[in-house]
Parts: C-alpha cells; structure tokens; sequence
C-alpha cells in the first residue's frame, strides 16, 4: 500500500505499509536517491536527482527498501550510518506527477 503525505500538489512524501490499516513507513533506497520510488506514484521514468530531497541523509529505522525500479521491496532498517548499505531515504519527493 502507498500513502503519501503532500507538502504540495508537486512535493510530497511518499510512503508504504504491508496493509491499508498497517504502519506507514519510509522507503529507503540502495542504489540511488530514491529517485525510483516515483514508480510508486505513477511516474513513468525517473526524475533527475535536483527534483530529490538534498537533504538525503536523514533518521534512521525501520521500512521499506530496494534496489532499483521494477524490484520488490524489502522490509527492515533503513538510514543506519552504522550500515555499510546505507539505505538512506529523504523528506520528500517530486516526481513530476500533480497528485491534487
């Protein structure tokens, strides 16, 4: 299940939880800045990395994870300096999709 939060019709925080009435958590990314996460809102390509939160590097602890576009997600910690994995997410998105 996808939840965004919107900061605007073109910024949002983009969300996913295993169930509608579950906990919504992060989404970390493995190979990038979680540009693929657009996917999730309907995004048909990626967007450059300047549409991305600068700010990447932010808290650490549990959600969701991947690789690439088209992979599964993965559950389990995220944003952990201590990890040499570095799934690191960030505060927002824009994906080029007005979601209103």
């Amino acid at each position: 299940y996808v939840g965004v939060v919107l900061c605007s019709p073109t910024q949002y925080k983009i969300l996913l939880s295993d169930s509608i009435n579950g906990t919504f958590r992060n989404i970390g990314d493995l190979a990038g800045h979680g540009q693929d996460h657009c996917e999730l809102v309907g995004a048909t390509s990626d967007p450059s990395s300047s549409s991305l939160d600068p700010d990447y590097r932010t808290c650490s602890g549990v959600g969701y994870w991947r690789y690439y576009r088209g992979d599964s997600f993965n559950y389990g910690d995220i944003g952990d300096e201590s990890d040499t994995d570095n799934l690191w997410y960030g505060r927002w998105y824009r994906c080029g999709v007005i979601i209103p």
